[in-house]
This record gives C-alpha cells, sequence and structure tokens, in this order.
C-alpha cells in the first residue's frame, strides 16, 4: 500500500495492521437513488485502500469538501451533473478526481466527461471496474468502462 502522506510504500500503520484514515485514497459520495449508494458504497468497501470520507452529498459540500482537499476523489451520479462542464472543472482546479456514474452513456457523453478530466462509468459495469476508474482517477488518469 503507498502512504499518500509520506509518499512511500508501506508505513508503521500498514505493519502494524492498523491502516490509518489518513494512508487510505479519501473519497466523497454524491447523492444516488438509495439502492444504487448502498451498492456503490458497498462496492468500494470491498476496497481497503479506500475510505468513504461521506455519502449522499450535494454538489456544494462536494465542491467545499474539494477546495479544502478533505477527499481525492468525488463519484457522484450523472444525473447530478448539468449541460456544462462546470463541476468538471471545479474538481480538477482542485486536483480532485471525478467519477461520474452514468446510466448507458453515449459517446458524447463519455467524450466530454473525459475531455473535462473526468472518468465515465456506465451503471452497468463491473465492481472491479468501478474499483479501478477510482484508483485510476485518484492518480490523474480519466477512464470510460462502458
Amino acid at each position: 500500500m503507498i502512504d499518500r502522506d509520506a509518499n512511500t510504500v508501506g508505513g508503521d500503520a500498514e505493519r502494524s495492521g492498523l491502516a490509518d484514515h489518513r494512508t487510505r485514497l479519501r473519497v466523497a459520495l454524491g447523492r444516488f437513488p438509495a439502492l444504487l449508494e448502498r451498492g456503490v458504497a458497498e462496492v468500494l468497501r470491498e476496497d481497503a485502500s479506500v475510505s468513504i470520507v461521506e455519502a449522499g452529498l450535494d454538489a456544494a459540500t462536494l465542491s467545499r469538501m474539494a477546495a479544502l482537499r478533505a477527499i481525492e476523489v468525488a463519484v457522484i451520479h450523472g444525473s447530478g451533473i448539468g449541460a456544462s462542464t462546470s463541476h468538471e472543472l471545479e474538481f480538477r482546479a482542485h486536483r480532485v478526481g471525478l467519477v461520474v456514474l452514468v446510466d448507458r452513456p453515449t459517446r458524447s457523453q463519455a467524450l466530454r466527461l473525459l475531455g473535462a478530466g473526468a472518468s465515465c462509468v456506465s451503471l452497468t459495469a463491473s465492481p472491479a471496474g468501478l474499483r479501478e476508474t477510482v484508483h485510476a482517477t485518484a492518480e490523474g488518469r480519466s477512464l470510460f468502462i462502458g
């Protein structure tokens, strides 16, 4: 495991088996329909290197968390994003990754999100695909998982 605070592999917390909140990838979830939120949260909790900081957050709260660098990745539902790329650009400015979950994304939706620096994940993607995308997004890469 990479210690994101010290940029070293391993660390005392990991060796002792007490992985600390600061060494884990900090993720916040936007608002989703209840069952979808539960499923996304469960998928991400299966990854011991991910910490869900908050869930069910509105866009303004996610933006504040991004500005404060309280999170490294925000995961939002595609219905929570408007026609403009203002959300994507705001997260990018704070160097916080943005993963957008979209029901049957069109090519143009995916290209718009990728062009703005966000990742686009179809609701039909595998759990492993979502986890991979969250990690890649935290590293500054944008993926499309259809």
